[in-house]
């Protein structure tokens, strides 16, 4: 339960980085005069950072594990001493009330203490389980579902990274083609989809904590397919283009962190 929140906080960052990436690319090209440095200096900060992994120490949890209780027996021993083998006065019998009858004073075992017998509460047999109704031929092999699991979730992701590159890297040449706007307002326009995009992996960290991923998921890929249809219904709406690729970049952000800690569970 304690990694969703950790995994859509990782692509969170994934998100900002792009967010904020033209920057670093304009300012790299106006101090350098190059194309290839950007690339260098991410290419240097990626390496740091994996040599910091690499070197890292392994984490452990840092909830204690309950000691059990030593006996006072052992504790005398551990600490040098003999154990006590004194007889208390509880345990010496007493004189009866016969002179002649009466024994010489010795240990006798502790009497037993009265405890109250309460009734054992009945117990019910426990109730079987109803056979199952999906016959024996139609039933799959724990191998089967293992690799049916796999190949959806491959699929899911190949799928969710093609229609998150396609729109982003398109949305510019539509707006273009389609004589919306001009080039600055149609970069204005990715913008506004990949910012949206950060904001909603930003807002998958405290909804998984609330929510279950698979609900999350839901949500999200009705929200995507639901902030589509104003845009295939009114095509050269630059406004309602301009909304609902922001609300589309939002839904779009939890799916791919929902869809890694569903994975967890396999």
């Amino acid at each position: 339960d304690k990694v969703p929140p950790w995994m859509h906080a990782m692509h969170c960052s994934f998100a900002i980085g792009t967010v904020i990436s033209p920057f670093i690319v304009g300012a790299c090209i106006d101090q350098f005069g190059s194309v290839w440095a950007p690339f260098v200096v991410v290419g240097s900060l990626t390496v740091v950072c994996g040599l910091l992994l690499a070197v890292a120490p392994p984490f452990k949890s840092a909830e204690a594990k309950p000691h059990a209780a030593v006996p006072d027996e052992q504790k005398t021993e551990e600490a040098g001493g003999e154990p006590d083998t004194s007889i208390s006065m509880s345990a010496v019998i007493t004189t009866p009330d016969d002179p002649a009858e009466a024994p010489t004073t010795t240990a006798a075992e502790p009497e037993a203490p009265l405890v109250a017998q309460t009734p054992e509460p009945e117990t019910t047999p426990a109730s079987t389980p109803p056979p199952s109704t999906i016959p024996e031929k139609l039933m799959l092999s724990p191998r089967v579902l293992y690799w049916t699991a796999v190949l959806l979730a491959s699929g899911s992701l190949f799928v969710y990274l093609t229609i998150e590159s396609t729109f982003g890297g398109f949305l510019s040449a539509y707006c273009l083609l389609g004589n919306l706007t001009s080039e600055a307002v149609a970069a204005f326009v990715v913008a506004d989809f990949y910012g949206a995009f950060c904001l909603g992996r930003l807002a998958a960290i405290p909804l998984s904590i609330c929510m279950s991923q698979e609900l999350l998921l839901i949500v999200s890929t009705v929200g995507c397919m639901l902030s589509v249809v104003p845009i295939i219904v009114f095509p050269s709406s630059l406004p309602l283009l301009w909304a609902m690729a922001g609300v589309y970049g939002f839904m779009m952000g939890p799916i791919w962190g929902a869809l890694w800690s569903l994975l967890g569970k396999y």
